[in-house]
């Protein structure tokens, strides 16, 4: 695998809707800046219903990663809460238990993709805010 990415964990809230619920998670994202030009666009992969891989974000012959070289953008991939790495509790034990799957929803999965977005603007402390162009698969 190339080393033109980094990934991470960003650290979101279990329940953006419950100000009282203390628990986070950390979701992970992958980045590749190897075609990013100064005031170029991010593109954002929302992770489908399953774990993600560094290649979302390498592999050249996907459209979206061809628009990034023409464009260029950043890139990035947020892997859907509950799927691989970005789990509450544990991949096995958080399909168990209602009290954790009722967690997972696309409206809170939406949350996070906001918050994502937000956070990553305030980060980059850009003079003028960054175009963010979403894609996805499944529901994403």
């Amino acid at each position: 695998m190339p080393d033109e990415y980094e990934s991470g964990f960003f650290v979101q809230p279990v329940d953006h809707f419950d100000n009282q619920n203390p628990y986070t998670f950390g979701q992970r994202f992958f980045k590749n800046e190897q075609w990013a030009k100064p005031n170029g666009p991010i593109f954002l992969m929302i992770g489908g219903e399953s774990p993600r891989h560094p290649r979302w974000v390498v592999n050249e012959n996907l459209t979206y990663l061809q628009w990034a070289k023409t464009f260029g953008a950043t890139v990035y991939l947020l892997e859907h809460r509950y799927y691989g790495e970005s789990n509450l509790i544990g991949a096995a034990d958080a399909f168990k238990s209602r009290t954790y799957t009722s967690y997972l929803s696309s409206l809170q999965m939406l949350y996070d993709v906001a918050n994502f977005i937000q956070t990553v603007n305030v980060r980059l402390a850009l003079a003028k805010p960054a175009k963010w162009i979403t894609f996805g698969g499944s529901y994403s």
